[in-house]
């Protein structure tokens, strides 16, 4: 009768000892695909005091916003208390050739490119970090296009300028537009279209298209805008909200998550809701005085 005999003393092989360290290395994997990024924040007080903490979520009713501090304890500050909060190790996209800055009566700007104006009174534009977005026109001053330089540069900047044009009278009424060349023509923008802009020129009373990437800027008749929105009239705290295309939406934080925050924005109490994700959002300030009733 054969008998057979177990060794015991055989080493195990190498693939046993990793065994158990590829199982916890798969498990950190689905841990971090399940739950998501966590997204540290430097929160800057009006005391002076800076707190390193994770945002989690806010409350529009009581105006509080729920953070972890780096202990692991969680605290509720008050919007009202905050001065700014600044994400790091995000880094802006690069400019586009071809988009524009929209700078609205109310505050704010977004880094976009246009789409169509639909019967000169609605404007689509589409923003890396915002997405799609038909924008009254009234609710705009202007827009300056992007990756322009010299001459050219400063001119827009300056045509954005409350002392940008001429105090005349007849100005307020005109559309103020600027070409690349640093030549203003005056009139009326009739059509926007992502290869041209069609104007009537006041002083030629003639139809002149110019083509988007000759653009510099245009400033926006005064007596159209409506700046019924440019002051806010409600007893809320107002936000900056700057994200990586360099966009900054001002207005009423309505709530923040682990994935985006959403704001309603100054220039249109009605518009929807405007929600950059927190991928793109580099930075928030928070206005330090309330609209009084």
């Amino acid at each position: 009768m054969s008998v057979n005999h177990c060794r015991t003393d055989v080493p195990r092989s190498r693939s046993s000892f990793l065994r158990p360290l590829r199982f916890c290395g798969v498990a950190l994997v689905l841990f971090a695909l399940v739950c998501g990024p966590a997204f540290g924040v430097e929160i800057k007080l009006f005391d002076g005091a800076r707190i390193a903490a994770l945002v989690e979520t806010y409350d529009s009713k009581t105006g509080l916003m729920t953070v972890y501090l780096t202990s692991g304890e969680g605290t509720a500050i008050p919007l009202s208390s905050i001065a700014a909060i600044y994400y790091s190790g995000r880094p802006d996209h690069f400019v586009r050739t071809g988009d524009q800055t929209f700078y609205f009566g109310a505050g704010g700007h977004i880094c976009a490119a246009v789409e169509s104006l639909e019967k000169g009174e609605t404007l689509t534009i589409r923003s890396q970090s915002l997405g799609r977005h038909v924008i009254p026109l009234n609710a705009l001053h202007g827009f300056t296009a992007m990756a322009v330089e010299g001459r050219a540069a400063r001119l827009a900047e300056d045509l954005m300028r409350p002392d940008g044009i001429p105090d005349k009278p007849e100005n307020a009424f005109l559309d103020h537009v600027l070409d690349r060349r640093g030549v203003p023509y005056a009139g009326v923008v009739e059509s926007f279209t992502p290869v041209q802009l069609e104007f009537e020129h006041d002083e030629q009373l003639q139809d002149v298209k110019i083509g988007t990437f000759k653009l510099a800027g245009v400033r926006l008749a005064e007596a159209a805008r409506d700046n019924t929105h440019s002051r806010p009239t409600v007893d809320l705290v107002h936000v900056g909200v700057f994200c990586r295309d360099r966009s900054c939406i001002t207005g009423v934080l309505e709530t923040v998550d682990p994935f985006e925050w959403r704001v309603r924005p100054s220039f249109a109490a009605t518009s929807r809701r405007t929600g950059p994700s927190l991928t793109e959002v580099t930075g928030a300030s928070v206005s330090a005085w309330r609209a009084s009733k």
